[in-house]
């Protein structure tokens, strides 16, 4: 099964694809994997929360 999985996230199911041009650990993440996510900011900084938690 195809999964994402990042920091205390696991999302499966999830369309994604990889972008080669970003540079070094940089990673977009669009509307597909947000949609699972709530996310506020906070000045600079962004927090993410499973939705539902």
């Amino acid at each position: 099964m195809d999964a994402l999985a990042f920091g205390p996230f696991d999302l499966r199911g999830v369309p994604a694809s990889l972008n080669p041009g970003m540079a070094g650990d940089q990673v977009l993440l669009g509307m597909s994997v947000l949609k699972h996510l709530e996310f506020t900011q906070r000045g600079d900084t962004l927090i993410l929360r499973a939705l539902g938690s």
